[in-house]
């Protein structure tokens, strides 16, 4: 997969530190970017301590956010599920974008540890350990 250093919200944002990642500036915003990217989170280091964390997907054309839309919600996302190189997500950009958008990180608990990368990318990226196992067969046996 090849990042694009300007679709990047965070790198290594810790849990412990949650809020708002850096602010992307899309120039204009539209329904075609539905098409082309979607939003990918993975967890760079597991999580440790507190409960849950929830990862919103916001649009404003303020880059203060001062009225701030949630394109996109993850729900609760357990502790436990945030293991290091988990792709916790990969979700198409949602119609109604305006020009900034920005993930913002909410996080149940005390965290001691992990971290979240977010970002746009075109096309989800998948490797042999995403293919499930039984549709795989033997062509010779």
């Amino acid at each position: 997969m090849i990042l694009d250093s300007n679709l990047i919200f965070c790198e290594g944002l810790a849990l412990s530190t949650a809020g708002a990642s850096d602010v992307l500036d899309l120039t204009e915003g539209g329904d075609a970017l539905g098409n082309e990217l979607l939003i990918v989170c993975q967890c760079s280091e597991k999580a440790a301590g507190g409960t849950s964390f929830v990862v919103d997907i916001e649009t404003d054309d303020d880059s203060a956010f001062s009225a701030a839309k949630t394109l996109f919600s993850s729900g609760d996302i357990l502790t436990a599920d945030a293991e290091a190189g988990a792709k916790l997500f990969a979700v198409r950009v949602p119609r109604g974008t305006e020009r900034y958008m920005r993930a913002n990180v909410t996080a149940s608990g005390t965290f001691t540890g992990g971290k979240l990368d977010i970002f746009l990318v075109v096309g989800d990226t998948h490797s042999w350990e995403d293919i499930d196992p039984t549709v795989l067969t033997d062509k010779d046996g």
